[in-house]
């Protein structure tokens, strides 16, 4: 995948979380190393917002999040969350 791609998918995934998590937020806002889980989340995602998030992106990318530390350790940021689907 190329800069421009990697990019590009990145993008894609903000928007899936903000509209997955109802968030109003523009993409360009979340930073790629932003945290996404836990207190000093850009976010505040709670439980609910990440059972939501594991659902969309098994439908979407075939990700599956088995546990809450599966869910942190692939969800702490956007630069992670593409990585885990980029290495399906």
């Amino acid at each position: 995948m190329t800069e421009s791609q990697n990019e590009q998918f990145k993008t894609e995934l903000k928007v899936f979380l903000l509209e997955t998590c109802r968030k109003k937020m523009a993409p360009e806002e979340l930073d790629n190393d932003a945290l996404l889980l836990g207190p000093y989340s850009a976010l505040g995602l709670d439980s609910l917002d990440v059972i939501e998030l594991s659902a969309g992106l098994m439908s979407r990318y075939g990700l599956r999040i088995i546990d809450s530390r599966d869910a942190r350790k692939k969800m702490m940021s956007i630069n992670t969350l593409a990585d885990a689907i980029q290495n399906l």
